[in-house]
């Protein structure tokens, strides 16, 4: 299952965890490359949320994982119905732009012994879950949320 090639489309991108890159370090790498604008990420913004949504990226979950730490963001965890539709919406606007009709790899999760679910980003349990139909399909394996075709 692992081996499934999934386009990586949404990322969150957690401004509070980025103290580190702040007006000073935009400044810094503007003077030091000579940029008159400094380049950005468009981000799709929902309450505390910002979101990335690309199709740079083409791999399975581990792969995902390592490419969003790497650029100092986590897969999402999407926590209320509202959340989804927004994402749902996004995906669907941003398609146009080349995304085609693949999955969107939006969070991994893995069941813990108390029957709970807990996501492998956050370490928190999961309080919002919509299942596609055939899942989850038992045992203890580590599981990743798509969005699918919309």
């Amino acid at each position: 299952m692992f081996a499934k090639n999934i386009i990586l489309m949404a990322l969150s991108l957690y401004l509070s965890l980025q103290p580190t890159y702040g007006e000073d370090y935009a400044k810094e790498v503007q003077e030091s490359f000579g940029l008159e604008t400094i380049p950005t990420l468009k981000l799709y913004h929902r309450g505390k949320k910002s979101y990335y949504m690309g199709n740079i990226f083409k791999g399975n979950l581990l792969q995902a994982e390592q490419f969003c730490r790497y650029h100092g963001m986590n897969l999402v965890n999407i926590e209320s119905k509202e959340e989804h539709n927004t994402l749902q919406k996004i995906i669907v606007e941003t398609r146009s732009v080349g995304a085609g009709s693949a999955d969107y790899m939006l969070t991994s999760f893995t069941r813990i012994p108390d029957g709970k679910y807990v996501s492998l980003t956050s370490g928190k349990t999961l309080t919002y879950l919509n299942w596609h139909k055939t899942q989850p399909n038992g045992g203890s394996e580590v599981y990743w949320s798509t969005l699918r075709r919309i």
